[in-house]
């Protein structure tokens, strides 16, 4: 992706995440934020990755909301927006928050107890 179509996609984050908190769930239901905006080097597709909390149930409902109301969202950003083209928007979780928390967790295990005696599995 080229710099400035990477730069539009941090605009896009910023709007994205204005258009969210103007039409805002209640506290703690949803989607907390964007977190990145991936746009097409054509301006037609963006990939909007949305930190999720809650559980796996409550991820995917919050996407399907999303995903149900892409098209006002996308109208929300066509008024705030000076683009030729509004792309289309496509949402997916944002996993890397629960990702980093986890490799910290380890990490601080190994420096507590050695890197022998920590086990690498899911939970664990």
């Amino acid at each position: 992706m080229d710099e400035e179509a990477s730069g539009r996609g941090a605009v896009h984050g910023h709007e994205c995440n204005d258009a969210h908190d103007d039409d805002a769930h209640e506290e703690g239901e949803g989607p907390e934020g964007a977190t990145e905006v991936l746009v097409s080097p054509d301006m037609r597709h963006a990939c909007v990755r949305v930190h999720i909390g809650g559980g796996e149930g409550e991820q995917e409902a919050a996407l399907q909301a999303l995903d149900g109301a892409r098209h006002y969202l996308r109208r929300q950003l066509a008024g705030r927006l000076s683009l030729f083209r509004v792309p289309a928007l496509h949402f997916e979780a944002d996993l890397s928050l629960e990702t980093e928390t986890r490799v910290e967790q380890l990490l601080k295990r190994i420096a507590e107890v050695g890197l022998g005696q920590v086990q690498l599995v899911n939970g664990g």
